[in-house]
């Protein structure tokens, strides 16, 4: 998988999908995937019109190509799974849980359930220790170059160029997975483990330039 679909991910993704492999390109924004995916049909097109690649391959790499519909989760989707599962309890049921079953694999243990009593209420921890979620780290890359000029003087002039996210990392902001009602966790709703924003001071590779005159 490709997280984010901006110029970086869409020439990652499209040189994967030419290599042979499955490429599942991730983005939040349904429009950024929209238009990595055109901008690589446009690339191989170009490249069958100067005969350096054949319609079939280009058929065959933009099928090996995922973008639509694409969702950003949490977890894996194994573990979310079997949370939707653990937080789905009933007490008619001969199992204590919901239409979906009981939990067969890994999943997040719901407070005070059948896995769990918590120590403190509303602090998640099961018996003697709890479970701590982590994602990636947050990458943000900035630098500038400036150029001083003198003028007359006292007076100059400087210009700069800012590059703000310079290598266009993709920072999503996390999500619990989880609703609070009543001092009491939910897991049982699949959209909570879905995430749908970008986080970090910019989003997205930023250039701007600056100039100013001193006296």
């Amino acid at each position: 998988g490709v997280a984010g679909a901006g110029a970086m991910g869409t020439g990652i993704a499209q040189v994967f999908a030419e290599a042979g492999f499955l490429v599942q390109l991730y983005d939040v924004s349904p429009v950024a995937l929209s238009r990595a995916r055109q901008t690589i049909e446009d690339n191989l097109a170009k490249s069958v019109s100067r005969g350096t690649l054949s319609p079939d391959a280009r058929d065959a790499t933009l099928g090996r190509l995922r973008t639509a519909d694409s969702l950003v989760w949490l977890l894996p989707q194994e573990i979310i799974d079997e949370s939707l599962k653990a937080f789905s309890v009933s007490a008619t049921s001969p199992t204590g849980y919901g239409n979906l079953g009981p939990p067969s694999g890994r999943y997040i243990a719901p407070a005070d359930s059948l896995q769990c009593t918590e120590t403190v209420r509303g602090l998640g921890n099961c018996g003697l220790r709890s479970v701590i979620v982590t994602g990636p780290i947050l990458k943000q890359f900035d630098f500038s170059v400036v150029k001083r000029v003198q003028f007359w003087g006292r007076v100059n002039g400087e210009f700069r160029v800012d590059v703000l996210n310079a290598f266009d990392n993709v920072n999503f902001a996390p999500v619990g997975g989880m609703s609070i009602t009543s001092n009491r966790a939910d897991g049982s709703n699949p959209d909570g483990y879905e995430v749908t924003g970008l986080t970090g001071t910019n989003t997205a590779r930023v250039i701007q330039l600056v100039s100013r005159i001193r006296w």
